[in-house]
């Protein structure tokens, strides 16, 4: 009796392993290089030979980023984690043919170091998005990236960054802050980083007020003087829009 709820479990679990296989094979599997595609290379970073997958996307440039953007926005669904969790149940001579389950956290991580080495400038804008989509678990991954792909030229990224300064996750406010140091100074920020600087408590007040300093050097020894969260003058602002 025993072996026979054993052989049901294992049939059952075998059924809907490949039932995600398949479903998780319907979306876009990427460019093909070598023969492998995007997503098969991808699935060897958990194997013993993760630095031939990493060549094969380097090797592919920016033909597999949206594959890329893909699985960075992505979440695996509830099936997927029952799969994650039961992989390792299923008999052995069963895993060899189905594809290693990857948490979450993992992929991104794995995502956001291959895309911070690949020619992504075109993923920048879904990246902002997924920086100001409320995912925390998601913006270290997605500042990481946007770090080493930002640069002067994205005025365009300016407004969704002065958007994230006002978020509630401390992560985001400290990314978008680096994010616009490496983008450059823009009044159009002031409104949202005095706002930080009269609330603020941690180590971003020192960020912010470099940030400042770069717009507004005036502006910034106010809030400065004595660690003060307000300038010492009423007319800071009226002065700098007459500026």
């Amino acid at each position: 009796m025993k072996r026979k709820i054993i052989l049901f479990i294992t049939g059952v679990l075998l059924a809907a392993s490949v039932w995600l296989y398949a479903a998780h094979r319907s979306s876009s599997d990427g460019p093909v290089y070598q023969g492998k595609t995007a997503r098969e290379w991808f699935a060897k970073l958990s194997e013993a030979d993760e630095s031939s997958a990493i060549t094969a996307f380097l090797a592919m440039g920016s033909n597999g980023v949206p594959f890329l953007v893909h699985e960075l926005q992505r979440t695996n669904s509830v099936l997927h984690r029952i799969y994650e969790g039961n992989y390792r149940k299923l008999p052995k001579s069963i895993r060899k043919h189905l594809p290693k389950p990857m948490r979450d956290d993992v992929r991104r991580y794995r995502v956001s170091r291959i895309l911070a080495n690949l020619p992504a400038r075109c993923a920048i804008p879904d990246l902002i998005e997924m920086l100001n989509d409320g995912n925390a678990d998601r913006e270290s991954d997605v500042s990481y990236t946007l770090g080493s792909l930002v640069g002067p030229e994205d005025t365009n990224c300016i407004v969704p960054l002065i958007n994230s300064l006002r978020s509630t996750n401390y992560d985001v406010r400290l990314s978008a802050i680096s994010l616009l140091e490496l983008i450059g100074p823009d009044k159009r920020a002031i409104p949202a980083l005095t706002n930080l600087l009269k609330g603020e408590k941690s180590s971003l007040r020192s960020e912010t007020l470099e940030y400042l300093r770069h717009i507004d050097p005036k502006l910034a020894s106010q809030y400065e003087i004595s660690g003060q969260r307000q300038p010492a003058t009423t007319n800071s602002l009226s002065d700098l829009h007459e500026n």
